[in-house]
């Protein structure tokens, strides 16, 4: 005969604040802004400034976390910000 499994799991109220954080911040509100930004902006704008998220995202852990930034990264992202901005500037010009 097998053996009943039981699984107790108790967290405290901080852990739940901290997973209600993470799903509200990380996952509902990202989705909802992209899908804002498609509506407003289009496919294509939106595919562009979607670029710059993941530098923001470092600059972001380097100011909240304390994380340290490589030269490599500020150049790279430095990079694709002025891309971004070089495009969105190209774009207003022509139309």
């Amino acid at each position: 005969m097998l053996g009943v499994i039981s699984l107790t799991a108790t967290m405290s109220a901080t852990a739940w604040e901290a997973i209600l954080a993470l799903t509200l911040f990380s996952t509902v509100l990202p989705a909802l802004f992209f899908l804002m930004g498609l509506m407003r902006l289009g496919a294509v704008r939106t595919a562009i400034v979607s670029t710059v998220e993941p530098f923001l995202t470092a600059v972001l852990g380097a100011v909240v976390l304390r994380q340290a930034l490589s030269a490599h990264l500020l150049i790279g992202g430095s990079m694709i910000v002025a891309a971004v901005a070089l495009l969105k500037f190209r774009r207003e010009r022509v139309a």
